[in-house]
């Protein structure tokens, strides 16, 4: 999902490249019908579309919400912790 209600959150970023330093992400995903609040990255918003985006344009914290927990809760902020962990590291610099 590149865009919520004709949105782009990546176009979005980069139209306020410099004014967005907190960046509050959640992924969903349409269940039967209806939205769903999914762990990061089971989704199906561009969460790593966006994460690039907010690399390049100075957002310096990310904020995850889960409004509605698919699985235990404390299951779920510890996927969407190693989701953030895994995809914010820096790729290793080619020798």
């Amino acid at each position: 999902m590149g865009a919520c209600r004709g949105v782009s959150p990546v176009g979005y970023l980069r139209r306020y490249a410099q004014r967005t330093p907190l960046l509050h992400v959640k992924d969903v995903a349409l269940r039967d019908g209806k939205w769903v609040t999914e762990e990061l990255g089971e989704g199906e918003v561009d969460l790593t579309g966006m994460l690039a985006a907010a690399r390049e344009t100075g957002v310096e914290w990310f904020i995850a919400e889960q409004d509605h927990c698919q699985r235990d809760p404390l299951e779920s902020v510890t996927a969407n912790y190693a989701w953030l962990h895994r995809s914010m590291r820096q790729p290793e610099p080619t020798p």
